[in-house]
């Protein structure tokens, strides 16, 4: 048979491989998860969001509003003043137009500064793309994005889906990178990221796997892994790690993509690519070795640049957020 799949689906596709290797022709994978990988590193996705503020930081939509010593620093400046001090905001209510208070704090920032979707938009990047004028906006005292979310968050009644936490759960974490991770020294910013993981890992019905089964492995099948140097759901440098065990293998990074990128990114701006890695699931094996067809992909290709949204506008990010839940 032949795997493809992306987050979840590469973490089962690694599950299946290291079962029934023998049962395995090939394998493509993106949004990279070994076994021992379902929770998140805050190094690594510290070292994404700093890749997306460089990128900002040079964009000339951005450059005159950046704060001295970039957005990163901003960041950490915001959690700090939140962490001393929480703020009350008062927002509109857009069903009744009632004003409402609500008390922020660093917590509250945490909660979504780090999701790609946390903006409003249909499709990650443009998401993205408003994530340097937030945190431009917070720098500047205006937390009333933030408290929208935050107020919206607490008081809404929509559902989230619990299946994330069984598939992330059945496989579970070994100890030791459980510590590792929770050292990190990014903790002090973004906190436990994965906290939803460490609050439901005792209730899930699936039996964990052992720590053997959760340890890495050199693999045979040929495997093709596809990343992206903006993905904050499975960092990159979780599919450099795995392509240190892959035999026959190639990693193909995208520069300015986000999560799954070769299902909706990389067709969209880079069709020529696209056809590259979707050619390796019918490539003859028998009449071409893996590794020669390896040679003649690309290691690494970029997105066009991401168009930033500008900080000093009419409106802010409140303001659209404001319009759009009344027009609802």
């Amino acid at each position: 048979i032949v795997l493809n799949g992306c987050s979840f689906g590469s973490q089962w596709s690694f599950s299946y491989i290291k079962r029934w290797p023998d049962t395995v022709d090939r394998a493509l994978l993106g949004g990279i998860e070994p076994l021992d990988y379902a929770y998140d590193s805050p190094k690594w996705l510290w070292a994404s969001m700093t890749r997306l503020a460089v990128a900002a930081e040079a964009s000339p939509t951005l450059k005159q509003d950046i704060p001295e010593g970039g957005l990163m620093n901003a960041l950490k400046e915001v959690l700090k003043r939140l962490g001393e001090k929480a703020h009350v905001v008062t927002i509109t209510d857009p069903k009744t137009g009632k004003g409402v208070d609500v008390t922020v704090g660093a917590d509250d920032l945490r909660e979504y500064i780090a999701r790609a979707w946390s903006f409003m938009k249909p499709e990650a990047r443009a998401n993205l793309a408003q994530w340097p004028r937030h945190i431009i906006e917070l720098y500047n005292g205006d937390y009333r994005y933030l408290a929208a979310f935050s107020w919206y968050k607490r008081s809404h009644t929509d559902t989230d889906t619990l299946i994330e936490f069984l598939i992330d759960n059945s496989l579970g974490i070994t100890a030791a990178r459980d510590e590792k991770l929770t050292n990190e020294v990014e903790v002090q910013w973004l906190g436990d990221i994965n906290a939803d993981y460490h609050a439901t890992r005792g209730i899930t019905p699936t039996p964990l796997v052992s720590d053997s089964f959760r340890a890495d492995w050199e693999i045979d099948v040929p495997v093709l892994l596809v990343t992206s140097d903006l993905d904050w759901s499975t960092p990159v440098e979780n599919a450099r790690h795995a392509r240190k065990f892959l035999k026959q293998g190639h990693l193909l990074e995208v520069a300015g993509g986000t999560h799954c990128t070769e299902y909706g990114q990389v067709p969209a701006h880079l069709p020529e690519v696209t056809e590259q890695i979707f050619s390796f699931i019918d490539a003859d094996f028998e009449s071409i070795k893996p590794q020669t067809f390896f040679e003649i992909l690309p290691t690494h290709v970029s997105l066009p640049p991401i168009d930033f949204a500008p900080a000093n506008t009419n409106e802010t990010l409140y303001d659209e957020w404001l319009l759009m839940m009344k027009n609802r």
